[in-house]
């Protein structure tokens, strides 16, 4: 497996980099244009890794190419998730991420490693925030949304709602659209401690429990890199099943 030549290479999201990055090596020599093109195979791709939410983007990379269809390429695409991706390419067993930035803990794995990385953006981001299909509130102003996860506003009755009470979601502390929680949205405020059960561990799991708390309604974060929704003056809330 000839893999030396991708070590350290991370795409945060934030893509023509990509394939700049990976897309048309040329091998050295003289002879035919023909003979210098590099072409992509299973042994010579980069090991990749990244969010779960960029595996369609790593699937249709990988497709085009290997020439293979993307159900074919799903085995190179088993992402182990943000953290865990930045943590495989600090410690060599990956090649090229395709990931959300990385929480302030990777950055201080990376420091006492004393690893290098080339970070280029692919991507841009948005969070999109799930109510349930009742609530009849449909728009919330970042300073609302900051207000609810520092826990100063509490009850949707503050924010044009019912006289019910927020139960806000949060992703766990290392996943990458929690970082990005904290860098777009609460801008240096610290969020509130959740509790154990309103806390996500996995990208969908937010929907699940939105819809579990169907009578108390509940908001929930997820990453959307293809529908930017988050406005300039206000967040517009998605209504979940």
């Amino acid at each position: 497996m000839k893999h030396s030549a991708w070590k350290g290479l991370a795409l945060g999201a934030a893509g023509a980099l990509l394939l700049a990055g990976c897309g048309a090596p040329q091998q050295g020599g003289s002879g035919s244009a023909a003979e210098d093109v590099f072409t992509f195979t299973r042994d010579n791709s980069p090991r990749i890794d990244g969010s779960t939410s960029t595996v369609p983007l790593a699937q249709a990379i990988c497709s085009v190419l290997l020439g293979e269809s993307r159900e074919d390429v799903a085995d190179l695409t088993q992402f182990s998730k943000t953290t865990a991706s930045y943590e495989a390419l600090i410690y060599g067993e990956k090649d090229l991420l395709i990931a959300a930035e990385p929480a302030q803990s990777v950055l201080e794995s990376k420091e006492s490693q004393g690893f290098v990385w080339k970070m280029g953006p692919f991507a841009i981001e948005g969070l999109v925030f799930v109510v349930n299909a009742n609530n009849p509130v449909d728009s919330l102003s970042v300073e609302q949304v900051q207000k609810i996860y520092t826990g100063e506003i509490t009850n949707w009755s503050e924010v044009g709602g019912a006289d019910e009470p927020i139960t806000a979601f949060q992703r766990n502390e290392n996943a990458g659209s929690q970082a990005m929680m904290k860098k777009l949205v609460m801008d240096g405020l610290d969020m509130m401690e959740p509790e154990k059960e309103y806390v996500i561990g996995e990208m969908g799991g937010g929907c699940e429990g939105e819809r579990a708390y169907c009578r108390r309604f509940a908001a929930a974060i997820f990453r959307q890199s293809n529908d930017m929704r988050k406005q300039r003056n206000g967040v517009k809330t998605e209504r979940g099943a």
